[in-house]
């Protein structure tokens, strides 16, 4: 299974700094979610 993790982190970073623990844990591809195009997405 592809897991992807979308995040939006706008003053401190906290919450990118989360996302790449847990993408690194999961495996995960990570975007920024205005860069990602979510039906896209969710076909492939």
């Amino acid at each position: 299974m592809k897991t992807l993790i979308a995040y939006s982190s706008v003053h401190h970073r906290n919450t990118k700094k989360i996302e790449e623990t847990m993408a690194d844990v999961l495996d995960a591809e990570v975007l920024m979610a205005n860069y990602v195009d979510f039906a896209r997405k969710l076909k492939s």
